[in-house]
């Protein structure tokens, strides 16, 4: 199963610790993301989506709270 908060941060060849750093949160909480025990909050997911730029957006970080905007939708 694939992670997008794995696969940007491996992307970018940033460590759990770094990705942590860039959003305001410890490397405990990221390695938690990435296995699946605990999603970011909707606030976070927010400032992840800023954070990088949009390049991790939030519906990539937690689709189960926000549906992709119908311009990425593919029909």
């Amino acid at each position: 199963m694939s992670n997008a908060i794995s696969d940007f941060r491996r992307s970018k060849n940033l460590t759990l610790e770094q990705f942590g750093h860039l959003v305001g949160v410890q490397k405990a909480a990221v390695s938690k993301w990435e296995k699946g025990i605990a999603g970011p909050s909707p606030a976070l997911a927010i400032e992840i989506e800023k954070a990088t730029n949009g390049q991790l957006s939030r519906w990539d970080v937690r689709p189960d709270l926000w549906d992709a905007p119908q311009s990425e939708v593919s029909i």
